[in-house]
């Protein structure tokens, strides 16, 4: 499928078919890294209960919001624009909120965004002093 294609490609602007694309892949694996978390740390501790599953799931996702939405600034050349660093934060509020369903909206939106572009140096011809 062309939507998924280039999925690590952070620095790639995704059409909003891709970036839902982006999103739904995105979310399955966030999904799948919790349940493994959980179960890990259900395995360690002896807590196998919905609670604590649910403390792994929302701490997973408090984590992956930012580090996705850094490492796709990063990849773009924004990491200096404030208002896309405020989308950032904006997503770790939504993780906290709803979770990966929330937070990754703003991670996916992140991807439609042009990258910088980088200026090519010029080559500058003899000086005569």
């Amino acid at each position: 499928m062309s939507v998924l294609r280039r999925l690590t490609d952070f620095g790639h602007q995704r059409t909003v078919v891709e970036a839902i694309g982006f999103y739904l892949a995105y979310l399955i694996l966030g999904i799948l890294l919790a349940t493994v978390l959980g179960a890990v740390a259900g395995f360690v501790t002896g807590n196998v209960g919905f609670e604590g599953g649910l403390a792994i799931g929302a701490t997973v996702a408090i984590g992956i919001c930012p580090v996705l939405g850094f490492v796709i600034l990063g990849a773009k050349g924004l990491l200096s624009h404030i208002g896309y660093v405020a989308v950032v934060v904006l997503s770790v509020v939504g993780a906290v909120i709803g979770g990966l369903l929330l937070g990754l909206v703003f991670v996916a939106f992140l991807t439609t965004r042009p990258a910088v572009r980088r200026s090519e140096p010029v080559e500058v011809g003899p000086t005569f002093a």
